[in-house]
């Protein structure tokens, strides 16, 4: 929510529709991108689950939405242990691939080969390509200065601490990766990860290769977990703005914000069954969304900083500055050179979301405008005209009688209303109606086509006046006593409420009778 809050703050709200729009496109990839490659590291390890990729993915994916929305509790625990068992088992594998490339010992399993020769001469456009590439793994460092209030003090010295930690065992991790890749001609290739191609190379298929693709796979599964908390509070603040459906506003009944989790889980999935878990094809979509967000927050603190003139403003302006063109050109080079790969999805889908969310917006203003109240007028609520009532019946029975009683306790205009389509059983009806002496008016509509709702409808159409008030109809619903039983019964008054709900000037009360046993 910061990038929204400070774009909307400094650059005004269609930039931050913009970058709103840009993160959420961009968790929902990150969701996509982090179980995709989780179970590519399972299927790497097992090729045998490989046909059933899309389907291990959803079930991540679902494990997610269901721990999010029961509430996710000591989760530094869950998430500590597979960081440090995966950083740690990796450091092992690269200090072991280390000691056997000294040492002169051939790979311990084949790999690929040799990766071609590069046929393309070093130049800007190559050198911002690998910089826009490799600008994709460091997406995630902010996390820690977005986290500062939560360390222990001193927070700013932990926090710092914790940076420069996680740079050097980033750094070591991501540089050793590549040179064992290059050294072993490594390449990326269907149905096998580059860190397994390269565990295979140096420690074979042993228990320790497992262990590496199992700490893999679950730090990556548990990696859209960020989604999970960050998707929700972006939805929230943009609901809290109108640009939203209000539903994103409220918490469910473990204070989580449960349509933001339920939707980021729909999303995730659909994503994935429409790409096949296809990691490769999900990056340059993650990529675009993520640098053009991170191009808003750094333009709008220039703003900020241009225009408050704060302490340190100078150099905060440089810093900011250099973020802003830094990622704006990582931004637009992905959308260049991954435009034909999938990134024009992205491109596309940035000013689409902006024209629904300023829909959006207009429709929550127009419904604003017309519900509103004269500000300066006294408004006392005195009690109106009793309704003109029209209680619906099937037959004269109890619930009949009851519903008659109900409307005649807040209504001197009351009507009875039989719909039918059997004429000598209406009469029937009739004669019982006037022995008994109800007081209440009965009137028959014969519908030959053993329509329910159109003769309603064309009854109150053709009784309705131009000044008319409120008119009420009373249903009658029975409520019985196993589920089974409604199959039993027709569901007219479903009907019945679905078609008058849509009518102007139109209450309908539903007055249940429970069955006894």
């Amino acid at each position: 929510g910061g990038t929204y809050i400070v774009t909307k703050d400094n650059l005004g709200q269609t930039a931050a529709m913009a970058a709103g729009s840009a993160l959420m496109i961009d968790y929902v990839l990150t969701v996509a991108v982090s179980i995709s490659a989780g179970v590519a590291a399972i299927t790497s390890a097992f090729p045998a689950l490989t046909p059933f990729t899309v389907e291990l993915a959803l079930v991540a994916v679902a494990f997610l939405t269901i721990a999010n929305l029961r509430g996710v509790r000591d989760s530094a625990t869950l998430f500590t242990l597979p960081a440090y068992a995966f950083v740690v088992s990796l450091l092992i594998l690269l200090g072991v691939g280390t000691w056997r490339w000294m040492t002169g010992l051939p790979p311990v399993e084949p790999v690929s080969g040799l990766a071609p020769k590069v046929t393309e001469s070093v130049s800007l456009l190559l050198l911002l390509r690998a910089f826009a590439s490799g600008c994709s793994a460091m997406t995630g460092t902010e996390a820690i200065s977005d986290g500062v209030s939560v360390f222990k003090a001193p927070q700013a010295k932990n926090a710092v601490a914790t940076l420069l930690w996680m740079a050097v065992i980033l750094g070591t991790l991501f540089i050793g990766i590549s040179v064992f890749a290059h050294h072993f001609g490594i390449l990326p290739k269907d149905g096998e990860t580059v860190v397994s191609q390269i565990a295979r190379a140096v420690v074979g298929r042993g228990p320790f290769y497992y262990v590496i693709q199992a700490t893999t796979a679950l730090i990556l599964i548990l990696a859209a977990n960020t989604s999970f908390a960050d998707f929700p509070r972006l939805a929230y603040f943009m609901a809290k703005d109108g640009l939203m459906p209000r539903q994103f506003v409220f918490r469910g009944d473990r204070l989580a914000l449960s349509t933001g989790v339920q939707a980021l889980g729909i999303l995730a999935g659909l994503l994935i069954v429409l790409v096949q878990g296809n990691v490769h094809h999900l990056v340059p979509l993650y990529a675009v969304g993520v640098f053009v967000s991170f191009t808003f927050s750094q333009s709008a603190m220039v703003k900020r900083w241009w225009t408050r003139r704060e302490q340190g403003w100078g150099k905060g302006l440089v810093i900011n500055g250099l973020g802003a063109l830094t990622t704006a050109v990582v931004a637009l080079v992905i959308a260049a050179t991954k435009f034909v790969h999938g990134a024009w999805m992205v491109v596309l889908l940035l000013p689409t979301f902006v024209i629904l969310l300023k829909g959006i917006q207009r429709h929550y203003a127009r419904v604003g405008q017309q519900l509103a109240l004269p500000p300066s007028e006294p408004h006392p609520v005195d009690a109106s005209a009793p309704p003109k009532t029209i209680v619906l019946i099937s037959s004269l029975n109890k619930s009949a009688l009851r519903n008659l009683r109900f409307a005649k306790s807040f209504s001197g205009d009351v009507t009875a209303l039989h719909v039918t389509d059997d004429v000598p059983s209406a009469q029937r009806l009739k004669q019982e109606w006037d022995t008994r002496d109800l007081g209440v008016p009965l009137v028959i509509l014969e519908s030959p086509f053993r329509s329910l709702v159109s003769p309603v409808l064309s009854y109150l159409d053709a009784h309705a006046t131009a000044q008319q008030s409120l008119t009420t109809i009373v249903l009658s619903e029975l409520v019985l006593n196993r589920w089974w039983q409604y199959l039993l019964h027709n569901q007219d008054a479903l009907k019945l409420k679905v078609a008058l709900f849509f009518r102007p000037n139109t209450a309908v009360i539903d007055v249940p009778f429970h069955l006894g046993s």
